[in-house]
């Protein structure tokens, strides 16, 4: 379990937008306190909400550096705000709780001045509709917490919502609380429900013959039998008599997991770091390097061109380099695009290098799974034997899984069925297996089926989005991946256009419990493809330990297509002390959990 030091590293490591309110955008009729900083002519004024700056038109002539409590009369163009009162009056919460129409109290006062503080723009419906399910919930501590945090998300105030922050913010740890729920469901009737905790309740290599079967026969049947092609351990010709047949070599070889768990790892390393719209580029410059022998036309040149710089460009040629370490792919891609824009003919060895590695990529990209094979591999490698060591594979391959598996993407998934009806069947997360058997038969585990369903559901809400960025916040039960301790980490980084994460600008943050370094917390900084690392660790000695792993590091990340600039390492003890001194309370700041990897 993580200790207060590493808590406290971690929390102070976290990003300060993380740490505060999305950007202020107005609405007519929301309440806001905020700052008198500068006055204009005709009762206009610069105000601060927060840390953030506005001008609007006010309904009275104010004093300026003085705090107000203002109603939004008009959010545009301009801002219009109508004063209620000084927030130096003695109360202003009650004020607007009057405003409000609501009857005031000691416990709602102390919740809207916390609101106030922390510069939430307050909605009337939004606000009468959480101190509603406040009183319910009794007002507690967490529930004051994991309410402030969803006004200041701008979640929809609904008891779902606001059950599935506060399950968070208890942080009573996820595995040995899903762990006591799932054991007393075991009497439900529910048959997805019966399979998940089966699957919960522990996999081995003896479990991947089942898991393959169930999908050969199943609802994923057509994906089951394209992945167990593509990696050739069913013939590509084969229809469904080599399924029968490979179906009945399942049930008679047991041992037969170690082989497909094995597989399946190589055919996921095997995946290139492309979306589907790079992947097509690379196929198509790929077919035109070898037309390029017997085609001059103009078009194919001028095709080539645009390609190839596509291809030059910084971060997709590190990630070529990467997958192809053997082949000099920079040199050539180079010698190639200065030959098709001066019209020069290109040496016999190099067009004949381009061609090799042209039909060498071709190869890469016809082994490529589709999400849904990617999906099945991930579940298949996840049910290998989770007493065994971990090795980088594997623990990729599962902590890919634990994602899949809790249904992280099941609204996603759900919403782009074609048959909505068949979408719960067929999605085996642990989020549509409770969904499903809280329609199917709640009765008396519905309680337990919904706790359940609200702890899945704060994982998701974990998720910040803006417009430019995305923060998430993970903590998933260890015994997905076989180990004892919750998985917890931070993931920050800029959104490309397709709304994913670039891996080329983002920030990891996680804990580890290591055999040799003890516990240790790693602060990874990615800027252009090129990572910075700061190791918090709680040994006092661990330079010897760690020097000579930095030159393998350094070669893996290159393998990866990306440069290592520094590794620096730091005690845990001494930067705990600094962070204290300036340590903040967020939304989300459970730190019970920790990960464990054998290594």
């Amino acid at each position: 379990m993580i200790s207060k030091t590493a808590a406290q590293v971690m929390e102070a490591l976290r990003p300060a937008q993380t740490q505060s309110k999305p950007l202020m955008n107005l609405k007519t009729g929301q309440f806001i306190e905020a700052k008198v900083v500068k006055l204009y002519p005709g009762q206009r004024a610069d105000i601060m909400v927060g840390t953030e700056r506005l001008h609007a038109q006010l309904e009275a002539a104010l004093d300026v550096q003085k705090r107000y409590l203002f109603q939004v009369k008009q959010d545009a163009p301009t801002p219009q705000l109508n004063v209620i009162t000084s927030t130096s009056a003695a109360s202003p919460a009650k004020e607007l709780l009057q405003q409000l129409h609501t009857t005031s109290s000691a416990r709602k006062e102390q919740f809207v001045q916390t609101l106030l503080n922390h510069q939430v723009p307050i909605n009337a419906k939004e606000v009468n509709r959480a101190l509603t399910i406040l009183d319910q919930e009794g007002f507690t501590a967490k529930g004051k917490e994991a309410m402030t945090t969803l006004l200041t998300r701008k979640l929809p105030v609904t008891e779902g919502v606001f059950q599935a922050l506060l399950t968070r913010v208890k942080g009573e740890g996820a595995t040995p609380s899903m762990t006591s729920q799932v054991q007393q469901l075991h009497s439900s009737s529910s048959q997805p429900l019966q399979q998940l905790l089966h699957q919960l309740s522990g996999r081995t290599t003896h479990e991947i013959p089942r898991v393959v079967t169930a999908a050969l026969t199943g609802t994923h049947s057509d994906e089951a039998l394209s992945l167990l092609q593509k990696v050739n351990l069913i013939p590509k010709e084969g229809g469904r008599e080599a399924v029968k047949s490979y179906v009945q070599h399942l049930s008679r070889n047991v041992e037969s997991g170690n082989q497909i768990s094995a597989v399946m790892k190589e055919a996921v390393s095997k995946q290139l770091p492309f979306t589907n719209k790079g992947s097509q580029q690379l196929a198509l410059w790929a077919n035109g390097v070898e037309r390029l022998q017997e085609n001059t036309s103009s078009s194919l040149k001028e095709g080539m061109i645009k390609l190839t710089n596509v291809l030059l460009q910084p971060s997709t040629l590190m990630k070529l380099e990467g997958a192809f370490p053997s082949v000099p792919v920079r040199e050539n891609l180079t010698t190639l695009a200065k030959a098709l824009q001066n019209e020069t003919p290109l040496q016999e060895s190099v067009r004949t290098e381009l061609v090799q590695f042209g039909r060498a990529l071709r190869n890469e990209l016809s082994e490529q799974l589709t999400k849904q094979e990617i999906k099945l591999a991930l579940q298949w490698i996840a049910s290998a034997e989770s007493s065994a060591p971990l090795g980088k594979e594997g623990a990729l391959a599962k902590l890919k899984s634990a994602f899949l598996f809790s249904g992280f993407d099941h609204e996603f998934e759900a919403s782009k069925a074609t048959d909505p009806m068949k979408a719960p069947q067929a999605d085996s997360s642990v989020k549509a297996a409770l969904l499903y058997a809280l329609q199917e038969n709640g009765g008396a585990n519905g309680e337990r089926i919904q706790s359940l369903l609200h702890q899945v559901t704060g994982m998701q809400l974990s998720l910040q989005e803006q417009h430019v960025s995305t923060h998430m916040h993970v903590q998933f039960p260890g015994e997905w991946l076989g180990l004892t301790e919750d998985v917890e980490f931070d993931v920050e980084g800029r959104k490309k256009e397709d709304g994913t994460i670039d891996p080329d600008y983002c920030h990891i943050l996680f804990y580890l419990h290591l055999d040799q370094l003890k516990e240790t917390v790693v602060d990874m900084h990615v800027q252009n493809r090129t990572v910075r690392l700061n190791i918090y660790v709680s040994n006092e000695a661990p330079s010897q330990q760690i020097e000579p792993l930095k030159e393998t590091l350094k070669n893996g990340l290159h393998d990866l297509g990306y440069t290592l600039s520094g590794v620096l390492i730091k005690p845990v003890e001494s930067s705990a002390e600094a962070a204290g001194r300036q340590e903040q309370k967020r939304p989300f700041a459970k730190r019970e959990g920790g990960l464990d990897f054998r290594i």
